[in-house]
């Protein structure tokens, strides 16, 4: 038993060591093998202690662990359901914002347009009544920040409709089944990896890299990934709980009960500011509208196609009446 415990460290040392150093594949290979040699210790355990009946009277710190893991067990599973509750309403926000952009966000860059073109008239009146250059260059350069604007929103709109395609495509490729199972596994995964819960710095950061890739395996539905996070965590947990005494046990469950409480109001916190957010509530209203979402976003596009039209019929009568105003200046010039 003891040389099975020493391979045990040197591997799970060696694991550690790698990890330190960003060498992951030989990590979770150095752990794979103190994961099995762990397996061949709790083997030989169950063969001694096979049949025999051990009764003892818990002490009043054992019953103080059994207490406070219940109390852990218990806030891990809040932590859990509160992180996903967040992850989801900010996933639900932000595919919301997404489609809202796409259908709608090509309707509001052609009224800027045509309140561009419209404001571009408008200065050409003001230079040509006081005797400045009127010319289309010397004016946009008065609008630039107008003109850099819409060509941002043009961007976003683009990456918007891309981002949309993509989530729908990706919606797509999983069961309900395994849908199911991927909010499990990032639950989970959330409860152990959180930075707040971290111990140290370097731990912090360590748990920070994990949750960029548990975030970015959850959004892009990549349920293979969590699964060899996951694998990962439990050997880690149980690694590293193995001999430690009572009072580190009592000790760290301490101080995970303090950081999970302070978690659970951070991200209550973080949840009711996005449920009190514009967003939010355009998200419900569109969501509730009556018949469906979709008549929603028609009422929206007609209103801006309204919009356009009188811009449009605008631009037209000053673009009209400019011809006309320097038409006349010509032919004063001419008579003289």
């Amino acid at each position: 038993m003891n040389d099975l415990y020493e391979i045990f460290t040197a591997y799970y040392h060696q694991a550690v060591d790698y990890a330190d150093q960003h060498e992951f594949k030989k990590s979770s290979e150095s752990f794979e093998k103190a994961f099995d040699v762990l397996n061949e210790i709790r083997s030989e355990a169950l063969r001694k202690y096979a049949g025999k009946k051990i009764t003892r009277v818990k002490t009043q710190e054992e019953v103080d662990l059994e207490r406070l893991k219940g109390v852990v067990l218990d806030l891990r599973n809040r932590v859990g359901d509160l992180y996903l509750e967040l992850d989801d309403l900010e996933l639900d926000l932000g595919k919301f914002q997404t489609e809202y952009n796409a259908r709608v966000g090509k309707f509001f860059i052609e009224l800027d347009q045509a309140e561009y073109a419209i404001n571009l008239m408008r200065l050409k009146f003001e230079r040509y009544h006081s005797g400045k250059a009127w010319d289309d260059e010397s004016i946009s350069q008065e609008l630039s920040d107008f003109k850099k604007q819409l060509e941002t929103d043009e961007n976003q709109l683009h990456e918007d409709e891309k981002n949309l395609r993509e989530f729908i495509h990706k919606n797509r490729e999983l069961s309900e089944d395994q849908k199911r199972e991927l909010r499990s596994l990032y639950r989970d995964l959330a409860k152990i990896y959180h930075p707040d819960k971290a111990r140290t710095d370097e731990e912090k950061s360590y748990f920070e890299d994990v949750m960029k890739e548990i975030n970015e395996a959850y959004h892009h539905s990549n349920l293979d990934s969590l699964k060899k996070i996951d694998a990962k965590a439990q050997l880690l947990i149980e690694v590293e709980q193995i001999g430690e005494s009572l009072n580190e046990k009592l000790s760290r469950l301490g101080t995970e009960e303090r950081k999970l409480s302070a978690l659970i109001s951070s991200i209550s916190k973080r949840t009711q500011e996005l449920r009190s957010s514009d967003t939010y509530a355009l998200f419900i209203k569109v969501q509730n509208f009556q018949p469906s979402s979709n008549e929603y976003f028609l009422g929206v596009i007609d209103d801006l196609e309204q919009r356009i039209k009188r811009k449009k019929v605008e631009l037209a009568r000053l673009k009209e009446q400019f011809s006309v105003l320097t038409s006349k200046s010509n032919e004063k010039v001419l008579v003289f």
